[in-house]
Formats: C-alpha cells, sequence, structure tokens
C-alpha cells in the first residue's frame, strides 16, 4: 500500500515499506549561501558578496566570477567557490605558487560550508522518508492484525501494484521538475515556477488515466494471470478504491517538488508528521470500527494521502498569497493558460525520468517473481523480501543526500555557478560513500542479530544470513548510484540516466540473475550478486560520466533549458 509520501522500489512481500521521496529542501540563512537567500518579509533579493542582482534574473559564470574577484578584498575570508582555484595564466600560476596552500584551505573551507549547507536539506529530507514509512507500516500492521492471512496478501499485492503500474510513472514524469524548477529558481526566474507546477500535474493526470482503467480491471487480469480467485477479487477491490488515491498523489508529489525547489523544507516535514500521526486514527476507523477489513485499509491510504496533500497545498498557498506576494521572489501568479503549452519540453525531460524509475522499480519486481520460481520457493521468496527491509532503512541516507544534492546543484547551475555545483557534488558524494561504507560493514558484522529482528523462522534465518554479505555491499553501489543519478536529474540528463539503466538492470543484472541464481543453482544468493555487481557499474559509470562534466557548460545547457520553457510561458 502506498503512503503519501513516495514510494520505494518495491513494497511487494514486505511489511515495512521504505519509500522514496524526493524530499524538500530547507531554508538557507547563511550568509555564506551562494543561492538567494529565502525571505520572510517583502524585501529585494539578497545576493552574497555583494553581488548585484542581473537584469535577466540569470547571473552567467563569467559574470559570477568577475563580480566575485572584484568583491573578494570586501568578502574577508568567506572564501567564494566561484572563484577559479587557480589562475589563468602560467606567470600567474607562477607568481600564485606561493600562495597554493590558501587557495587549498579556501576549497577545504568551502567544502566544509558545503557539507554543512547539505546536511540542514538532508536531514529534514530523511525525516520525511521516515514519516512515509511509518504511515505505510502503520496500515499494514493494522491489516495484520485482523489475522487474515488472505486479507494481508491483497494488501501486499495491491501495494506492490499500486506503485508499478502507477506511482512509479507519476513520480518519474512529476520529476522533471527537479531540473525545471530547481533551475528556474536559482536563475532567479520565479514566475517560471508556478507553470511549471501547473503543467506538471496536467501531464500526470493525463497519465493516470490509462492507469485508471487498467485498475478497474485489475480483478480480472489477475485471474486471467493465473492468481487465486478471492485474493484476485480483494486486490481488484483494493484497486478501485485506491484510484482516487492516485489522483491526489500528483497534488502531493508536484506541490512537494514545487517547494523543494524553493528550499521550503521544514514546513513540508511538519505536514509529513501531522500526516503519520492521523494515519493510526485512520485505520482504526476504517478498519476496525466500521469493519471494513481490507477495504478500509484503502480508504485510510487514501485518506493519508488526501491529508498530506491537503496540508502541502495550504502551506503553499499561504506562502505565495502571503510570505512571497509582491516581492521579486513571487512563484505563483495564479492559473495560466501556458500551463497547456510546452508538453513537449516538459517530456523531453519527464519521460526519460520515468523511464529511469520504472527500469530500476520492475528489475525488483522481476527478482521477486523470479524467487518464486527457485526451488523452495516460498523460503526463497521470504528471503528476498527480508533483505529487501535490511536494506531500506540504510538507503534514507543516501535518498535523503540525493535529493539534497539535486536541489543544490539545479539551483547552482541555474545561478550560473557551476564551480560550487561541481563541489556539491563532490561533497555530497564523499559522504554519501562513507555513510554507506559504514552500513554496509555493520549490516555484515551484525548479520545474525539484524535477521533475529526480523523473522523466528529458522530456515529463512538461516537463508538470509548467507546472503547477507552480498546485501551489505550492494548498499554502498546503490547509495551512490542514488546520489549520484540526482545529479543527472539536476543537470537535465535523465536520457543518459535511462539509457544507463537499461543497460545496467536489464542487460546486465537480469541476465546475471539469471545465470547465477538458476543455472549456477545460488538461488537468492546470485540475484543480490547479481545486483551488487549492476549497482557496482552503474555506480562507476554515473562517476565516470560526472567527473567528464564541463561544469561551465553545463551552466550554459541550463540557461537555455530554462530560456526555452520561459518561452512557453
Amino acid at each position: 500500500m502506498a503512503s503519501p509520501g513516495g514510494f520505494s522500489k518495491l513494497d511487494t512481500f514486505t511489511l515495512t515499506v521504505q519509500q522514496r521521496p524526493s524530499i524538500d529542501v530547507t531554508r538557507e540563512r547563511s550568509r555564506s549561501s551562494s543561492l538567494p537567500e529565502e525571505p520572510f518579509s517583502h524585501t529585494g533579493i539578497t545576493l552574497p558578496l555583494g553581488i548585484p542582482p542581473p537584469e535577466q534574473g540569470f547571473i552567467t559564470a563569467s559574470d559570477s566570477l568577475a563580480a566575485a574577484s572584484s568583491s573578494s578584498s570586501a568578502a574577508g575570508d568567506e572564501g567564494n567557490l566561484t572563484q577559479p582555484l587557480l589562475p589563468q595564466s602560467q606567470s600567474a600560476r607562477d607568481a600564485a605558487g606561493e600562495q597554493a596552500p590558501l587557495l587549498l584551505e579556501v576549497e577545504a573551507a568551502g567544502a566544509r560550508a558545503e557539507a554543512g549547507r547539505l546536511m540542514k536539506l538532508a536531514v529534514p529530507l530523511a525525516v520525511q522518508s521516515i514519516a512515509s514509512m511509518l504511515t505505510t507500516f502503520i496500515s499494514t500492521t493494522f491489516v495484520g492484525h485482523l489475522n487474515d492471512p488472505l486479507a494481508l496478501s491483497a494488501v501486499v499485492l495491491s501495494s506492490s501494484l499500486f506503485n508499478v503500474t502507477g506511482i512509479s510513472v507519476t513520480i518519474g514524469l512529476a520529476s522533471a521538475m527537479d531540473t525545471l524548477c530547481g533551475q528556474a529558481y536559482g536563475a532567479r526566474r520565479y514566475s517560471m515556477l508556478g507553470v511549471v507546477l501547473q503543467r506538471a500535474r496536467l501531464i500526470c493526470w493525463c497519465a493516470c488515466i490509462p492507469v485508471a482503467v487498467l485498475w478497474n480491471f485489475m480483478g480480472p487480469l489477475l485471474v486471467v494471470l493465473g492468481q487465486d480467485a478471492e485474493l484476485s477479487r480483494l486486490t481488484g477491490i483494493n484497486m478501485q478504491l485506491l484510484i482516487p488515491g492516485l489522483f491526489l498523489g500528483v497534488v502531493n508529489d508536484t506541490t512537494r517538488r514545487y517547494l523543494v525547489s524553493q528550499r521550503a523544507v521544514f514546513p513540508t516535514s511538519c505536514c509529513y508528521l501531522l500526516t503519520t500521526a492521523l494515519s493510526p486514527l485512520y485505520n482504526w476507523f476504517f478498519i476496525y470500527r466500521l469493519g471494513l477489513g481490507v477495504k478500509g485499509a484503502a480508504y485510510a491510504i487514501t485518506c493519508c494521502t488526501a491529508t498530506n496533500s491537503l496540508l502541502l497545498t495550504a502551506y503553499q498557498s499561504y506562502r505565495d498569497a502571503v510570505l512571497l506576494k509582491g516581492t521579486p521572489q513571487a512563484t505563483w501568479s495564479g492559473y495560466s493558460t501556458a500551463a497547456f503549452r510546452g508538453w513537449w519540453q516538459y517530456l523531453s525531460l519527464g519521460l526519460p525520468a520515468a523511464a529511469m524509475i520504472c527500469l530500476e522499480w520492475w528489475v525488483w519486481e522481476l527478482l521477486i517473481f523470479a524467487a518464486g520460481l527457485l526451488p523452495s520457493g516460498s523460503v526463497a521468496v521470504g528471503v528476498m523480501g527480508l533483505c529487501i527491509q535490511i536494506t531500506n532503512p540504510s538507503y534514507m541516507i543516501p535518498s535523503s543526500f540525493g535529493s539534497a544534492t539535486s536541489v543544490r546543484v539545479s539551483n547552482l547551475l541555474g545561478a550560473g555557478q557551476g564551480l560550487q555545483a561541481r563541489t556539491a557534488t563532490r561533497v555530497s558524494a564523499v559522504i554519501v560513500f562513507s555513510c554507506t561504507l559504514l552500513l554496509g560493514c555493520c549490516t555484515f558484522a551484525g548479520r545474525h542479530a539484524v535477521v533475529r529482528l526480523f523473522t523466528e523462522d529458522a530456515s529463512i534465518r538461516a537463508a538470509t544470513v548467507l546472503v547477507v554479505p552480498a546485501v551489505a555491499t550492494s548498499i554502498v553501489g546503490d547509495g551512490m548510484v542514488a546520489v549520484l543519478s540526482a545529479v543527472l536529474r539536476a543537470s537535465g540528463r535523465q536520457a543518459v540516466g535511462a539509457v544507463f539503466n537499461i543497460a545496467g538492470y536489464w542487460c546486465v543484472c537480469l541476465p546475471l540473475a539469471w545465470l547465477l541464481g538458476f543455472h549456477l543453482q545460488l538461488g537468492v544468493l546470485g540475484f543480490w550478486v547479481a545486483l551488487t555487481v549492476c549497482t557496482a557499474l552503474q555506480a562507476a559509470a554515473f562517476g565516470i560520466l560526472i567527473s567528464r562534466f564541463d561544469w561551465q557548460q553545463e551552466v550554459k545547457r541550463a540557461h537555455a533549458l530554462t530560456t526555452a520553457h520561459q518561452a512557453t510561458h
């Protein structure tokens, strides 16, 4: 069952479901920030180091470097990373040779400052992720206490179908906002954000229509596919009841991304926490008080999604109508017919982004299905699901930093500060690698205790302990993929990410999993070895690609992208 916040790779056969929202970002009030501060009063734009606001709302790379250089004496030791770290000419390099240690200190200070900014963004994002996971966990737990295995199976299957056939598509399409809104906000083209929000909602709602038709006939379709008749009937009813939640989820996700790009993260975290607090009440009322059982769980999930959407929309309205109205930073200019134009430009980012997500999520679903085809299929499926539960909490850190990095990099590219975007990418990659390496080592060292936390079944526990070393190794690669793919989204390179996902997950992972799992009879261990190899190759490929970025050229691409989209308004 899906919750209002976002969704993990898969929910199937898991009782606690990790959700992966693209999480909101906190306000930065630091004077050393390289982005415009978010105002609390009706004031103009505040720029660091005395750089004046550009007439067109865009600072080119050369402009920012020149301005930073001219104001360096007034800046003190704040350390502007928009300056070149080395002089351009050979004579200048020779003359500045004695100052190399100072330059390194400035770079290190800038990296420390960037780490602090990323932490301010990532922590609230992690709070939202935890809140989303708890919302789903609460709903599943209420159904589990009905002592009806068929009801629990229907909820789990509905959750899987909800994510794979619906949410993966809408989240993918909506993630084009990460690029467009983030870069537009950095370029100070604030009015563009409101139009992109409306356009994204319309496109995602259009995508929901065929999905809703599919869900309406899901029960008979499952029977045709060989599922148990009663399970198919309950699942079909559940899917029909979840159709309103699909459309409400679009409001939830697009509003969140709209606020994320503006770094309005603390209020949105409060919205998620309040929704999670209301989740037990909704589940108790529909499942027990009204005695609706499985149908009550669907109603509760829909109410949670509606509540979160309402809270986010209420804050958005207050922010646009009160906090920012009449200021240069106002991002909402009312409903516009421009939302019906520029769809192809939007889909040029949204379709590859949807492909990136679907290609990854669907592989996990296929591996769950393949586990059921192994000898002792019930044990294999249990082991696969248990291993996913183990990795879900570990994914919160890289997921949160990935979302924070996406916002930082897109804002910085839009602001014309390519060097700072490069610093943000490097700092985030180092933090995520260090954290996931530590998490992987802890998971491996405590594998026996970790497995005992999840199950008392001796056969599943013994089999899972053998697989955990591969699972622990995959945590590092999966985390690096999360943060590096966020950089690709921020720079508008979703198409490249989609191609890499096809190559990695479908051309490497699935064939290798089939070879190791079935032909070499390694079973679930073979599946996880294939996943580990795949994520390692993906991380290496993404890392090599990003390391070859010409960041000043990325600034120009961001400028061209925002200009093209603004022309449709």
